[in-house]
């Protein structure tokens, strides 16, 4: 859980810049700033794709 929490919190405080970690903070904050309903994954997007809870 510790590990969780750090990424939830890097993706809301650390400068991501590029790559993966670019693609992962925009893909957590869509969920926050665009649709909450959708887009939970923070540390991978593989449990909305189980869940069916991607934006479409």
């Amino acid at each position: 859980y510790i590990c969780y929490d750090m990424l939830h919190y890097a993706t809301h405080h650390f400068p991501m810049k590029r790559g993966a970690w670019l693609w992962l903070k925009q893909y957590h904050l869509r969920h926050h700033y665009k649709d909450d309903h959708v887009g939970y994954g923070i540390s991978s997007p593989l449990w909305d794709y189980v869940f069916r809870t991607t934006r479409k």
